[in-house]
């Protein structure tokens, strides 16, 4: 994988780690188990009504959340399966220019390119919507847990 881009997703998903724990810790929300849960959470809860809690700036947005630390802004989705660790182009460009960094070595467009080449080389795995490091996509065992329906046998 790039070197820059491997920085670049090492920053963000320590940025990404710690909204999650405050999220789950400091806030005490509820985690959602898929992303459209999280629509259904922030409503039934009055999140995307919040702007601001314990300091943090908080926004709610469709699949995701927006957090603004005295030190640091993360802007994230939750994956299909809940999780907390998937990002996409436009995010990791954007924690970069909100943060200040890697500016110098990187573009939107630098950045699309090095995912694309780190799935075609397996270093990276990509549902819908966002891309994971292989060890941090959930596998959802629903499924595959399912008892066998007479027809699937």
């Amino acid at each position: 994988m790039n070197f820059t881009l491997t920085q670049i997703i090492g920053e963000f998903r320590q940025s990404q780690d710690r909204a999650v724990a405050t999220i789950r810790d400091d806030l005490n929300w509820k985690l959602p188990p898929t992303n459209c849960d999280w629509v259904f959470i922030c409503g039934s809860e009055g999140y995307n009504y919040i702007r601001e809690l314990k300091g943090i700036k908080i926004y709610t947005h469709g699949y995701g959340i927006e957090l603004t630390f005295p030190d640091m802004t993360i802007d994230f989705d939750w994956g299909d399966q809940g999780e907390g660790t998937g990002f996409d182009t436009w995010r990791l460009w954007s924690h970069c220019e909100l943060n200040n960094l890697f500016l110098d070595v990187c573009t939107h467009d630098s950045i699309r390119g090095w995912l694309e080449e780190a799935h075609n080389a397996s270093e990276l795995v990509k549902d819908r919507l966002l891309w994971y490091r292989p060890h941090e996509r959930r596998i959802n065992t629903s499924e595959q847990n399912k008892p066998l329906r007479p027809t699937d046998r």
